[in-house]
């Protein structure tokens, strides 16, 4: 994509994905923290979920490889497990839970958090035309 279609939408598109990804760390944070402490009882601050949630998104820096053809969404998919993996661990730690109510709080609030990202990612796609 940023070769393809022209330095200037390969641009727009990088800046866009930086911002998505920015987005759907703190939908995940904020899910996180009020399914974990209004519906599990778990004890932790925004911040404390906001910087767990941070550090656990780490793996997710290797979507900058995202626009090789075949491997870049490979490479996502991995990237994406491997942060849901560490989300769980974050969770568990934060909110002191027990690793199954990490990993159902983690999953809950995920899916959204991913929904938004996908849905930041393809709508300016869309508009830009950088699809066709």
């Amino acid at each position: 994509i940023l070769f393809g279609e022209g330095i200037g939408v390969g641009m727009i598109q990088l800046v866009l994905g930086i911002i998505a990804a920015f987005v759907g760390w703190v939908v995940w944070a904020y899910l996180t923290y009020f399914i974990g402490t209004s519906i599990f009882g778990g004890t932790a601050t925004p911040g404390e979920m906001l910087r767990t949630i941070g550090f656990a998104e780490s793996p997710s820096v290797l979507n900058i490889l995202s626009f090789i053809p075949f491997l870049g969404a490979i490479i996502g998919l991995v990237a994406a497990i491997w942060a849901l993996v560490c989300g769980v661990v974050a969770i568990r730690q934060a909110l002191d839970f027990s690793t199954g109510k990490a990993i159902l709080t983690a999953v809950i609030a995920f899916i959204p958090a991913a929904i938004v990202t996908v849905v930041l990612l393809i709508i300016p796609t869309l508009i830009l035309g950088a699809g066709s």
